[in-house]
């Protein structure tokens, strides 16, 4: 049985396909209240996978760093949005020498370049752990996290 036959001599007043105002301004809110939501969601997953990940790099560096007979300390991190990162490896001022950390530059680029994606990026710096550096001014430049000591 069709809707025509049921509904005989009666018609509706208005077309089927339209909507009040009300109607549209709810379902608007609906779908916005909705999605904001969905977004949020979305968003706060993706920025606990690239923190997990940031964190398991990190650490996985720091230790690859120690085992070169670096003395490396702590590393840092900063988080610049969601997908974009940034490690600090504070190194012992008498093992912050280019020879010593040449190949220690070359791990940490390669490590970037594989690692990098487009909705995963970080960059990596390395720091003297000299009593003459401000570490009140590396932390209030964003450097919020830190691994080791």
């Amino acid at each position: 049985m069709s809707v025509d036959t049921i509904i005989g001599t009666w018609h509706q007043t208005t077309d089927p396909k339209l909507f009040t105002a009300d109607e549209v301004i709810n379902a608007y809110s609906r779908g916005k209240k909705e999605l904001g939501s969905a977004i949020s969601r979305v968003l706060a997953k993706e920025l606990e996978d690239n923190l997990k990940k940031i964190q398991a790099i990190g650490e996985d560096l720091f230790t690859t760093i120690n085992s070169k007979r670096i003395r490396c300390s702590r590393v840092l991190l900063k988080i610049d949005d969601l997908s974009s990162f940034k490690l600090l490896f504070m190194v012992n001022e008498l093992d912050y020498s280019l020879e010593k950390l040449r190949e220690v530059y070359a791990l940490l680029i390669d490590k970037e370049q594989s690692e990098s994606s487009d909705t995963f990026h970080f960059s990596t710096s390395i720091l003297s752990d000299s009593p003459k550096v401000n570490k009140q001014r590396v932390f209030s430049d964003g450097y919020y996290l830190c691994y080791g000591k």
